[in-house]
């Protein structure tokens, strides 16, 4: 039997298409994964809509955040457009004046930086750190400034480094970090408001007392503002660059001109939108939808003249990375000495780090303030004490007062005078935390006696003071035990007060009638202590 033919090769159809297949996949993978990284464009590529931009920025939960900050009068370039000044009538010499004044103030040469940093988390009470570190330079003069806060579980923290005030050295401060711990009582948190009116006394805090409730947040509100801005025209791309990057990062950069006009359009639309619905906005408010008066409008179409708005997103998430707004200011030749040139402004954010968690820790090594306010100063221990506890009688007396002008009568315990209206509001408390007295650490004695009260402290008066007011305030009260009423800040030292110093008390005059202010009532030679003591009447003089 001869062999049958040989079977056909298999056929290499199926190789070559799963070749073609896998080919096509790797290539059409490693484009999309170049075009992924930012490593080359797609070409169907667009910038992301508003709406993807919003929900980006919605969903950021914490970042680093870096502001620049520029002001610097320079030489003025060609086409910038100068601002014109509201005019004045020339008969109304206030006005003129005032503008004067004001143009006076205007500085012909000014550099200045100020950097801002900051880590933020959202959050009612999440922890966070910032610092501000600034360099101003105008009229041959340095300032600096340079200030850090940190809050870790409810706590403040301040470091003081450098502050721009005249006078006040700061540098027996630098490096410490001064702690106000979460719920710190004292000097620090009182507050007093002496207008019964707008007070709420005792009044227990709920979520409507302490917080107004909104229907729309304030995220849509500034999306809805944005989108009808560039419906308007109050926002206009000018250009769009797909190659930028910001700390690696492929991103669009995006560069926008302002129309007020057009944005003020925007805003009345959306304000007449808001008014017609029952819904309650956190921004478009009644206050934030008043139309602007001419002039307002005019001032608004001035500032924007030269006006620029930058924008860098994210290629990948439409995370906004980086946000810049910057401006030129030249003046017409009403300002003079400003003729040649222009003032630039320009405020550069940058966002890192964005949703990455981190760990903030407080400082290890503190001051309290009461040690902060003795160094910067000067005080000695005892004059902080006796300044703070001054202070504090002081707001207490005036809370009582303001209580019992609207009860007609005095509470009877200090907490009857607390508030929770949290301040700023039409309700700002009187006392948002009663003090404890400086010296002994407990709670400061009250009773109400008959239609008046008690209010016992303790007093610590500095032998020696440099500080004028505290020399004011000496006979004010005594050493030891005082007691404040209505009437007196100190009942002992009201006692004690002899005004003219001829040995009685100013108390023991009015019982014998004699004049508190001079020490001879009858003008005998002899003081009236002196005739008291002899066993004369200081009102009548010896028969000769």
């Amino acid at each position: 039997m001869s062999p049958g033919p040989n079977p056909p090769p298999p056929s290499k159809t199926p190789l070559i298409i799963a070749g073609v297949v896998a080919g096509v996949a790797l290539i059409g993978g490693g484009i999309a994964l170049a075009a992924w990284q930012g490593w080359i464009p797609l070409f169907a590529q667009k910038p992301p809509t508003l709406e993807q931009v919003a929900d980006a920025f919605q969903n950021i939960e914490s970042a680093r955040v870096k502001a620049d900050v520029i002001l610097k009068i320079e030489p003025r370039e060609e086409g910038v457009e100068p601002i014109s000044l509201p005019e004045v009538d020339a008969e109304d010499e206030s006005a003129a004046m005032v503008q004067a004044l004001v143009t006076s103030f205007i500085p012909t040469s000014l550099d200045a930086t100020t950097t801002i940093t900051t880590a933020w988390q959202r959050g009612d009470e999440t922890d966070s750190e910032t610092s501000i570190v600034g360099e101003w330079k105008t009229g041959g003069i340095t300032a600096n400034l340079d200030l850090a806060f940190k809050t870790v579980d409810g706590s403040v923290y301040t470091q003081v480094n450098s502050l721009p005030v005249p006078l006040l050295d700061t540098s027996e401060l630098e490096g410490s970090w001064i702690a106000f711990p979460k719920g710190m009582g004292g000097i620090e948190t009182i507050f007093s408001y002496q207008d019964p009116e707008t007070q709420v006394f005792g009044k227990e805090e709920t979520e409507e007392t302490a917080e107004t409730k909104v229907d729309v947040s304030i995220q849509e509100d500034i999306r809805a503002l944005l989108r009808e801005s560039l419906l308007t025209g109050a926002l206009t791309i000018v250009s769009t660059d797909p190659e930028a990057e910001v700390n690696g990062r492929g991103a669009w950069h995006m560069t926008f001109s302002f129309d007020s006009d057009a944005f003020q359009s925007a805003v009345d639309t959306l304000c007449a939108d808001a008014g017609a619905s029952e819904t309650t906005h956190a921004l478009l408010t009644e206050e934030f939808c008043e139309p602007p008066s001419e002039d307002e409008r005019k001032a608004m179409r001035e500032a924007s003249k030269n006006l620029t708005v930058e924008t860098w997103i994210d290629k990948k998430t439409s995370t906004p990375l980086r946000f810049k707004i910057a401006t030129k200011i030249a003046y017409d030749e009403t300002v003079a000495k400003l003729a040649d040139k222009q003032l630039r402004m320009s405020a550069d954010l940058v966002l890192s780090d964005i949703n990455q968690p981190f760990v903030i820790d407080a400082p290890s090594d503190t001051i309290k303030p009461k040690r902060a306010m003795q160094i910067l100063s000067g005080q000695s221990a005892a004059e902080t004490s006796f300044t703070d506890q001054t202070q504090m009688i002081d707001d207490l007396r005036s809370a009582l007062a303001a209580y019992q002008t609207e009860h007609d009568s005095y509470p009877a315990t200090l907490n009857d005078l607390m508030g929770t209206a949290r301040f700023p509001s039409d309700e700002s408390d009187v006392v948002v935390n009663i003090p404890v007295d400086q010296y002994t650490g407990e709670p400061f004695p009250y009773a109400v006696v008959g239609d008046d009260y008690e209010l016992v402290y303790q007093m610590e008066i500095p032998e020696t003071s440099a500080s004028f007011l505290i020399e004011l305030q000496r006979d004010q009260y005594v050493n030891g035990t005082n007691t404040a009423t209505s009437q007196y800040e100190s009942r002992e030292a009201e006692a004690a007060k002899d005004s003219d110093e001829d040995g009685l008390t100013d108390a023991q005059e009015e019982e014998l009638g004699t004049n508190r202010f001079l020490d001879d009532t009858d003008g005998d030679g002899f003081t009236d202590k002196q005739e008291v003591d002899g066993g004369y009447d200081p009102l009548v003089p010896p028969q000769s």
